[in-house]
């Protein structure tokens, strides 16, 4: 017995040795020692699967707000420490100049802070995924499968930068301090507002999250979800913001996705393609709200939970006109409902067959990104990742000659506009 575990070690080592020098010499070759790996839950694994999908955000063609982000990087790395503060007077995310300033002054390229996010981003991605199918005794094998399909979705490498850290770090300190009820969480939920702005009310639903004023009972949370889905009222979420003891740059700042150009409904303007991808992303999200209202009367979650989930909705509630707004909030409560319901489920029919539709919906979603993305892949340098190595890989950078060529001054993609697509 000894002798048999002694040799399965081996071939463990063996294996990992393989899979890490393949990715080294020649990484899109890794890909099945990575996800076997991740299967396996190999915390190596969960390491270079972040690492590979943050080559593929680096090769991410530097489009849309990841221009100006490279503009800032590069004005940053020639300031001085003085004149760099007083940007930084001027800025309410300090997470993305502080790293832009530290590594422009280290000699890296813009990409490099793309790199690091994604890559970041996804390893929590992985961790969570792992204390999930370790804490859930009763999940099997296709459901660990799934479980990653919900938690760790491929096309989330367009998406992960500023925004989707600030997503990522935020749900990751919910699990740790609702779910497992480790101090360490709520440092994570407060470090989220320093990466994005628009996350500093979590701070504050997290402790009220403490008080049973928000113990609501079964019939209560159904009737907030009915409202979730019906009720719109802009007012409410002014109201809300404006008495909260915030600054008045924050509270102006905030408001702008609100009142400002950040609330403006675009769905108007999308495709029947656009709008049958958006009617999807729905119905994951209402069979997921489902799915949590049946553990919601089944009580198997803490009260802390149930009450940061009820302050959550309310907010959602009152923030239910402002498309941009609303829909990050709805993505990240999505997440949270998710990834609470794979920590409590059971091996149920009737809840394996909610999970089996969700998994369902999801990968159709993810279809849909992808042939939203479809130009963006094709003026990106994705290419470069079938012909480099590791090393090679880190080395990549977007030349100032490919930005000028590529990218008008507004961050739009030249070659997509001249095949006739406007940006939304």
């Amino acid at each position: 017995m000894t002798h048999s575990l002694s040799l399965s070690t081996k071939r463990n080592g063996q294996y990992k040795a393989l899979g890490i020098l393949t990715f080294i010499v020649y990484p899109i070759l890794s890909l099945p020692f990575i996800l076997s790996g991740i299967l396996q839950r190999e915390k190596w694994a969960y390491l270079l699967g972040a690492v590979f999908m943050g080559y593929m955000g680096m090769l991410y063609p530097p489009a849309g707000d990841m221009y100006r982000y490279a503009e800032d990087f590069n004005l940053y790395k020639e300031l001085d420490w003085d004149s760099f503060w007083i940007f930084m007077a001027l800025k309410f995310d300090y997470f993305l100049p502080l790293l832009s300033w530290i590594l422009g002054k280290c000699g890296a390229y813009p990409e490099s802070t793309r790199f690091l996010f994604v890559t970041c981003s996804y390893y929590l991605l992985f961790d969570l995924y792992h204390d999930v199918t370790l804490s859930n005794k009763s999940m099997t094998k296709q459901i660990r499968v799934y479980s990653l399909v919900l938690l760790v979705p491929l096309i989330f490498s367009s998406f992960l930068f500023r925004m989707g850290l600030a997503q990522t770090v935020l749900v990751y300190g919910i699990y740790w301090y609702l779910i497992k009820g480790k101090r360490k969480g709520l440092f994570y939920i407060v470090f989220s507002a320093f990466i994005h702005v628009s996350y500093v009310p979590f701070v504050f639903i997290a402790v009220c999250s403490k008080y049973r004023l928000f113990n609501f009972s079964s019939k209560v949370f159904g009737c907030l979800c009915l409202l979730l889905v019906f009720v719109e009222s802009s007012l409410l979420g002014v109201t809300l913001l404006r008495s909260l003891p915030f600054s008045d740059s924050l509270l102006s700042h905030l408001e702008e996705y609100i009142t400002g150009s950040q609330s403006k409904d675009i769905s108007s303007q999308f495709t029947i393609k656009q709008l049958i991808a958006k009617y999807f992303f729905n119905i994951v999200y209402y069979i997921t709200l489902y799915q949590y209202y049946l553990f919601y009367k089944s009580n198997p979650q803490s009260l802390k939970i149930k009450r940061f989930v009820n302050i959550f909705i309310i907010i959602i509630i009152m923030s239910s006109s402002v498309p941009i707004l609303h829909d990050r909030l709805l993505n990240v409560l999505k997440t949270f409902l998710i990834l609470s319901s794979l920590y409590f489920m059971n091996n149920t029919a009737g809840m394996q067959r909610l999970l089996r539709i969700v998994v369902f919906f999801t990968i159709i979603n993810m279809l849909f990104a992808f042939w939203q993305m479809r130009f963006f892949l094709k003026f990106s340098r994705i290419d470069v990742l079938f012909t480099s190595s590791s090393v090679q890989l880190m080395d990549f950078h977007y030349t100032d000659e490919w930005v000028s060529k590529n990218i008008n001054e507004e961050g739009h993609l030249i070659g997509w506009l001249k095949l006739g697509y406007r940006p939304l």
